[in-house]
């Protein structure tokens, strides 16, 4: 489609999206959204491509998407940044989900060409995400931060967040087939079973029920192929599927 036409389509049918002008797939206009917004929190300088030293969350992901090289943006090797473990000391505070969900989407032979074992990668990154499970098996970003810093004899009381639960077991799923992470999936999952509300919804705080949050819920339960009619996640006779009438 030439640039005209897709000007012409834009100025003749105000009420559509110039993705829709484009041509564009629902899937392709969600992916572009995820990838703006990993753009637009991104440093400058990282995207003038001043230092390939600070990490981005998603960055790797988002380049790969539009058909460029991640080991070399203009000179810059924006896969290196990936490879430093101290990232992911207990004291690192950052998001590691976004750091796993990164090194899985690099080709294993990508990482083997660089000398660089691909899963002992990811494990340093899965026990840090790991860390921030809490007792009650859900997960909080500063939980682990928090245990690492408390000062002799200070107690660590942390509660899970529906939103970083969700968040965290996504980015796990890849890696479930490890027995550590199984174990963490199926706590984490027990957990958000509990918190579910009596529609079949979730919460992102308090008890409202949040469309964003009841649907990325959908998305795990499709990404570790749970049923939507899995008991543990029918309250009252209402599913999650269910729960979306609420917001759609």
């Amino acid at each position: 489609m030439s640039r005209e036409n897709i000007v012409d389509g834009v100025q003749n049918a105000p009420h559509r999206s110039l993705f829709h002008a484009l041509g564009l797939t629902e899937e392709e206009q969600a992916k572009l959204r995820e990838i703006m917004t990993v753009m637009v929190g991104a440093s400058g300088e990282y995207y003038a491509g001043r230092t390939s030293s600070t990490y981005v969350a998603g960055a790797v992901r988002a380049m790969q998407y539009l058909g460029m090289d991640p080991g070399d943006i203009n000179g810059w090797d924006y896969l290196t940044p990936l490879t430093d473990t101290s990232k992911a000391a207990p004291t690192a505070s950052l998001d590691f989900n976004s750091y796993l969900y990164d090194i899985s989407s690099v080709d294993p032979e990508v990482w083997r060409s660089r000398g660089v074992d691909g899963d002992a990668l990811a494990e340093r990154f899965i026990d840090r995400v790991l860390a921030d499970q809490t007792l009650d098996g859900g997960f909080d970003d500063f939980y682990g931060y928090s245990v690492a810093t408390a000062k002799e004899g200070q107690t660590v009381i942390g509660q899970g967040s529906v939103p970083e639960t969700i968040s965290a077991l996504s980015a796990l799923a890849s890696y479930r087939d490890k027995e550590n992470v199984a174990a963490a999936i199926e706590a984490g999952l027990t957990y958000l079973s509990s918190v579910q509300l009596a529609d079949g919804s979730f919460e992102c705080c308090g008890d409202t029920p949040n469309g964003a949050v009841t649907l990325s819920m959908l998305s795990l339960m499709d990404k570790l192929d749970i049923s939507i009619d899995d008991e543990r996640f029918v309250k009252n006779g209402n599913t999650v599927a269910d729960a979306m009438r609420t917001f759609y």
